[in-house]
């Protein structure tokens, strides 16, 4: 396998397109204390498809509006500011990753990043975080760097899969041994390039980074958000939910439950609620399309 260097991978991610203006915008208005539902609305309705795909997330079973909703100011009102944010954020990002050709599979990837994004989020009303939308769109695009890499050196990735089938290893483990960059670091530069929020790209960039010695970068305020996507993506490795490119099955991180202050218990029970959700949440992914 021919090696790839870190500059030739970031060179590529520098080169990928900027998320869609009204991503920003929409940003911009959500932490306007002087905004209003109208406002994001307006702004929003600028662009019909990204109207028809937040109306269609809004009436998908996974928030099983009573009803329905045909008008995004309603759906502004009744979900929140933030939970229509990370919705124009998400269909913002998935419009502009690349595409891939990989043989690695994509979809998998995705239901196994759908279920950390509902196990983080699920953690973080357990928790009592202050924004779980947050989570559960940090959750979704912990692997976005795996993404990047399936697109630009699919043969690449795809020797990596094989390896760790035959080893038993993770997929971070072969990355470190054959001397290519770690997905979470591509992730990491591909967020910064787009401008995420910062509890976004500690999800994206420090999911695998869980000793304090490797968090030094990551401000402190930020390391439950690392902390809760590192155990959403270890429990639905144990549950076997999705494929993140290995076989390896991990057990939750000791440190990150004691950081977290989670008993096994808890862990069990957000856990058992990962299938039943994932199930309302079906469509959520072909929605994004």
């Amino acid at each position: 396998m021919s090696k790839i260097n870190l500059d030739l991978i970031l060179n590529r991610v520098d080169k990928l397109p900027t998320l869609p203006t009204v991503a920003h915008e929409v940003g911009n208005l959500v932490n306007d204390p002087d905004a209003s539902s109208r406002d994001i609305a307006d702004l929003i309705k600028q662009d019909q498809s990204l109207t028809a795909r937040v109306l269609a997330l809004v009436n998908s079973a996974y928030y099983s509006v009573p009803g329905g909703i045909a008008d995004v100011q309603r759906a502004i009102s009744y979900l929140g500011f933030n939970t229509v944010y990370q919705l124009v954020l998400t269909i913002s990002i998935f419009d502009t990753l690349p595409t891939s050709s990989s043989s690695f599979s994509i979809k998998e990837l995705w239901k196994h990043s759908l279920g950390c994004a509902i196990a983080s989020e699920t953690t973080g009303r357990h928790l009592g975080y202050k924004a779980p939308e947050e989570l559960f769109t940090a959750g979704l695009l912990h692997d976005i760097g795996k993404v990047v890499l399936a697109s630009f050196f699919s043969s690449t990735l795809e020797e990596i899969v094989r390896q760790t089938e035959k080893e038993g290893c993770t997929f971070s483990e072969k990355e470190r041994e054959l001397g290519l960059p770690g997905h979470d670091e591509v992730g990491r530069r591909l967020a910064e390039k787009w401008r995420l929020p910062a509890p976004l790209m500690a999800g994206i960039g420090f999911h695998h980074v869980l000793r304090p010695e490797g968090r030094l970068t990551l401000p402190r305020h930020l390391h439950p958000v690392a902390d809760i996507v590192a155990l959403g993506d270890a429990l639905c490795r144990r549950g076997h939910i999705g494929n993140a490119g290995d076989p390896m099955v991990l057990e939750p991180d000791q440190q990150v439950l004691e950081r977290l202050n989670l008993t096994d218990l808890a862990v069990n029970r957000i856990q058992d609620d990962i299938p039943r959700a994932i199930e309302r949440s079906k469509t959520f992914l072909e929605l994004l399309g």
